[in-house]
């Protein structure tokens, strides 16, 4: 057997190896990377979120993702200008949660708004509805639960009562009848500039 033979062989058998090992490590590395955000999204899942101003591209600083992590060192500001209507959407949670037999409508209380400049600013929590994206080809419905033009200062905590979305009922075939909750939020004065938001966190 020449030495061209031999080369050739051991090509042919490491080049599908080393493929094939490639494609384990991968799998690996991506069954590894969603066990390890499944306790984060057991808090904070991974919906929508939606800022219209595009703060996050004038400043790393200024992300949605601030309001939901719990630390109270990361904000949210206005650095830019938003649609008319919004200057974010935050995709909070699913109004049911699966109990093993059907879906049961969450044991809701209250969402927290916390600030940390003074502003004027109008809060609409919606119900989007949680449609079947494969088999529905149109943009989910909005219905506007609460709506409320809130006035704040710096480092005042405002408390929306979310206890009416427990008289949803029980559900058992899912999407039908089963929303996620929204937050909007559109800032009409600010005593500050760029007008900040501290956190925000769903009470269940």
């Amino acid at each position: 057997m020449s030495s061209y033979t031999r080369i050739v062989n051991k090509s042919s058998f490491y080049i599908p190896s080393l493929v094939v090992g490639l494609i384990i490590l991968g799998n690996l590395i991506i069954v590894w990377n969603t066990e390890s955000k499944i306790p984060l999204y057991a808090d904070n899942p991974p919906f929508r979120l939606d800022d219209y101003t595009r703060s996050f591209r004038i400043s790393s600083e200024s992300k949605l993702l601030h309001l939901l992590d719990e630390d109270l060192s990361t904000q949210w500001k206005k650095l830019g200008e938003g649609t008319p209507s919004a200057d974010f959407d935050v995709e909070l949670s699913l109004t049911h949660l699966w109990d093993g037999n059907l879906y049961a409508t969450k044991n809701w209380d209250s969402l927290d708004l916390e600030f940390c400049s003074e502003q004027k600013t109008r809060f609409e929590v919606i119900l989007r509805e949680a449609i079947n994206v494969d088999k529905e080809l149109r943009l989910p419905d909005d219905e506007i639960f609460y709506s409320e033009v809130i006035q704040a200062k710096t480092g005042d905590k405002v408390s929306i009562d979310l206890k009416k979305l427990k008289d949803l009922p029980n559900r058992t075939d899912y999407p039908e009848g089963i929303y996620i909750v929204v937050l909007r939020g559109k800032v009409l004065e600010s005593k500050s500039v760029p007008a900040c938001l501290q956190s925000i966190k769903v009470n269940l």
